[in-house]
């Protein structure tokens, strides 16, 4: 995927006389783009296979736009950042489908999610944004607008939730889309929390070694 994304920023360089630096930005938007339809494609594959596709299809972008304002820990590597995020959204979409099921007409669902979220909010408010060592975030302009974005993320995905929650005495269905929301958030904020770079590098690591036998 890299070496295929360099040689067509390569070709369009050429080809319009293009700089070095704007062919290395538009080779790092090739595989940013490469790579999202790649997991699009993996994970709504996987789903229409298990009947999750909506579930899919719900993690894939709601943890997109939060981790755009929270930031997160990632794998060091593209094939590890594929297994990865493929892995772990179709594993919360099989448990939002078909494993956390609550008995509808209760509020007992509605109390769980709203633990869930204050976890999220406390989270947020602790540990976002969280920067990387190669590029610091230290403007307070924008660590506020970046907190400011991922409370207001939180609460729409709060009130999907809910929404979705409320549906689900009409359809069933709909308790798994209120169980993406929720799992989404949990596993983006879990991922800005020290634990959570642990546990990712840990996979990382794991993952590296796998690939290099």
């Amino acid at each position: 995927m890299e070496k295929f994304s360099s040689y067509l920023a390569k070709k369009i360089t050429l080809s319009l006389g293009y700089t070095k630096e704007k062919e290395q930005v538009l080779s790092y938007g090739l595989i940013a783009m490469t790579q999202f339809f790649s997991i699009l494609l993996i994970v709504s594959l996987v789903g229409c296979i298990a009947n999750f596709a909506y579930e899919c299809i719900l993690i894939f972008l709601g943890v997109g736009f939060l981790r755009k304002s929270t930031g997160g820990a990632h794998s060091d590597t593209m094939q590890g950042c594929m297994i990865m995020s493929c892995t772990n959204i179709t594993f919360l979409a099989f448990l939002s489908r078909y494993i956390l099921k609550f008995p509808t007409n209760t509020y007992y669902p509605l109390f769980i999610y709203l633990l869930c979220y204050l976890i999220c909010f406390y989270i947020i408010y602790t540990y976002v944004p969280l920067d990387s060592p190669n590029k610091r975030i230290t403007s307070k302009a924008k660590i506020a607008r970046l907190r400011k974005q991922s409370f207001s993320m939180l609460a729409v995905y709060f009130v999907a939730t809910i929404l979705f929650t409320i549906l689900s005495t009409y359809s069933i269905r709909f308790q798994s889309i209120a169980n993406s929301f929720c799992l989404l958030t949990l596993w983006q904020c879990f991922t800005v929390t020290p634990a959570g770079a642990k546990f990712i590098h840990f996979l990382d690591t794991c993952l590296t070694k796998k690939l290099s036998n």
